[in-house]
C-alpha cells in the first residue's frame, strides 16, 4: 500500500519556493500605480453594471387586489431607456474589442500578440 508517513519528496531536494529578483532587471514597477486607477475604474463600473441587471434594475413590483392576489411587474420607461443604452454600449464595446482582437495582428504584424 501507500505509506503516507514518508514524504514523497526528498527535503534536502525540494525546490525551493517564491521568487528571487537581483539588480536591475527588466522588471519596471514604478509605472503600475499609475495605471492601476483605470483598472479599479472599470471594475466599479462592470460591478454596477451586473448589480444593475442582476436585481431588476429598472422594473416595479407591485400587488392587484387585497390580500396580495395578484403580483405584477410593471417597467419604468425612463429607467427601461436608460438600462436598453446600458446593454446596447456594452454589446457594442465587446464586439469593437472583439473585432481589434481579429485586426491589430494583421494591422500590427512586428508585434506579438500571443
Amino acid at each position: 500500500g501507500l505509506n503516507l508517513d514518508t514524504p514523497f519528496i526528498d527535503p534536502e531536494s525540494a525546490p525551493t519556493t517564491g521568487h528571487v529578483v537581483e539588480g536591475n532587471d527588466d522588471l519596471d514597477t514604478s509605472d503600475s500605480g499609475r495605471e492601476l486607477w483605470k483598472l479599479n475604474v472599470v471594475l466599479a463600473l462592470i460591478s454596477c453594471w451586473i448589480a444593475c441587471m442582476l436585481t431588476g434594475w429598472g422594473s416595479i413590483q407591485g400587488v392587484v387586489g387585497q390580500d396580495d392576489e395578484e403580483h405584477h411587474t410593471a417597467a419604468n420607461p425612463t429607467v427601461s431607456r436608460v438600462n436598453m443604452a446600458m446593454v446596447g454600449v456594452s454589446q457594442w464595446c465587446a464586439l469593437i474589442l472583439y473585432t481589434w482582437t481579429l485586426v491589430a495582428p494583421r494591422l500590427f504584424p512586428d508585434r506579438d500578440f500571443s
